[in-house]
């Protein structure tokens, strides 16, 4: 048998921008709503409001080890379960159809994967539930003709019954979704589950951060970037260098070619002003840029400026749990087609890299130095203090005191699984004897022998070793900009003819 649920609740914290783990945990967050539904049953409806004790239907199910429990985005009901009514299932019983439509590719949230698979939207419904979630769920603006913190059935009794629907459509919606993808032409092996079950112990368990770190890194990164920006005002004369209103025009008026500045135009456009400066042959079709001095010295400030690996510590402090946890940042089967675990929020799996920097005993000096909130020691350790910020923002996950940190990774996953799914033999050998795949596409892309291959080559392979085999197209030349495997190699360093 099966329960089909879904929770609205409310809490004095931001869903959105603190997590789940700081709203759950909050006192004043509780359960409003629960919508319900054993099997292809009828859909009840509890109002916690009206009603403090559970239905006893409800209550009976949930205490049912033979029964399995449903929700789309299950870990949010599983959370707001033990945490707000004390209730703890065994972890095992649950199964999140939001992550079995991740399985099967589909993304997204309720609305957007219930348009994928047909579920008829009404878009004035999908916004009125919005509204009524704006209404209830979230404490209300205090005003002299507004004095209710919080909005319910007796301040609003029509919007309140709407509510109730909207929670109800919910369960309907999750349901419908549940059967189509319960079908024997889309199965999922028994084991999947038993590896969601672990990955929610393991979110429930969270991360160890390091919150003074993260502090420092925060006030050190901010301070730096006002300097920057200080010195671009300086240069250009502008109110704000950073406002692209205010800068797009200047830059244009001394040979910058674009409408935007994403980092990888500006990439392209340094790029290609480098090679004028260098005297390298443009070939036709390839931009061309003649940018002026100063232009040039305020995009490579931008560049330092402008990175956002630094906006991580800030969503850690916003995040983190009160014991020095962050929770819930594993998202399994969230990369779509592939099935590996995405990242949420401090996305754990993503983080880069200080370049050209491997030594543990430097890495550790400049860890201490940020940990330490000493700016001057890090200017006089790095060029960029900002490159060391955003470099090791994985410096921010700390082992407790009389603990060791461990991390693992499946080797070559990637390549392993297109070798086996595409049956291709070259690849296939690659595996059987042991050797590198990105080592061994570098032979075919520098024209050296496999034991030749350099750890800088290596890792250009990289990029057209995966480009090729998730289906990233050859690329085209729009507006003067390479795109697909011919950009990607591109902005990695790497230059190729598009043959």
């Amino acid at each position: 048998m099966r329960l089909h649920l879904d929770f609205e609740t409310k809490s004095d914290v931001d869903l959105k921008k603190s997590g789940l783990d700081r709203y759950s945990a909050h006192p004043s967050c509780d359960v409003l709503l629960c919508a319900y539904a054993l099997d292809d049953g009828p859909v009840e409806l509890w109002d916690k409001t009206e009603q403090p004790e559970m239905p006893t239907n409800l209550r009976e199910a949930l205490e049912d080890e033979d029964i399995e429990l449903h929700a789309f985005n299950a870990q949010f009901e599983r959370t707001i379960m033990r945490r707000v009514l004390g209730i703890k299932p065994n972890i095992k019983r649950w199964r999140c159809t939001m992550v079995h439509a991740y399985m099967l590719s589909f993304t997204g949230d309720l609305g957007e994967v219930g348009k994928q698979i047909g579920i008829d939207q009404d878009k004035q419904k999908l916004a009125e539930g919005k509204r009524l979630i704006q209404l209830f769920t979230k404490p209300q603006r205090v005003t002299k003709n507004q004095p209710m913190k919080w909005r319910d059935a007796l301040t609003d009794p029509e919007d309140w019954e709407r509510f109730k629907e909207y929670c109800v459509m919910d369960v309907i919606a999750e349901r419908e979704i549940h059967s189509f993808l319960d079908q024997p032409q889309f199965p999922i092996l028994k084991r999947e589950w038993s590896f969601y079950a672990l990955d929610q112990i393991i979110n429930d368990r969270g991360l160890p951060i390091d919150t003074t770190f993260c502090r420092n890194a925060l006030k050190m990164a901010n301070e730096r970037k006002e300097v920057l920006l200080a010195q671009m005002n300086e240069i250009t004369g502008l109110t704000n260098s950073n406002s692209g209103t205010q800068l797009i025009p200047w830059l244009k008026a001394r040979g910058y070619p674009f409408d935007d500045l994403k980092k990888d135009t500006v990439v392209k456009v340094l790029a290609s002003d480098q090679a004028r400066i260098d005297g390298d042959k443009i070939k036709s079709g390839e931009l061309k840029c003649h940018l002026t001095e100063d232009a040039r010295a305020i995009l490579k400030l931008r560049q330092k400026a402008a990175r956002t690996s630094t906006s991580k510590y800030a969503a850690l402090l916003a995040a983190v749990g009160d014991d020095g946890r962050m929770r819930f940042v594993f998202q399994f089967a969230g990369a779509s087609r592939t099935n590996r675990f995405a990242g949420r929020r401090f996305q754990p799996q993503n983080l880069t890299t200080l370049r050209n920097i491997e030594d543990l005993a430097v890495l550790t000096i400049l860890t201490e130095a940020i940990r330490n909130g000493d700016a001057e020691f890090l200017a006089l350790l790095m060029a960029e203090p900002l490159d060391a910020l955003a470099g090791l923002v994985r410096s921010a996950v700390r082992a407790p005191k009389g603990k060791t940190l461990r991390v693992c990774d499946l080797s070559s996953i990637e390549s392993v699984t297109i070798g086996w799914v595409t049956d291709c033999e070259r690849l296939l050998q690659v595996f059987r004897d042991g050797k590198d795949a990105y080592k061994d596409f570098a032979t075919e892309l520098y024209n050296v022998l496999y034991e030749e291959v350099t750890k800088k080559q290596r890792k250009m392979a990289k990029p057209a070793t995966l480009g090729a085999g998730y289906r990233l197209g050859g690329g085209d030349l729009i507006n003067g900009k390479k795109t697909g495997l011919w950009g990607y190699a591109e902005n990695m360093g790497v230059e190729m003819t598009r043959k």
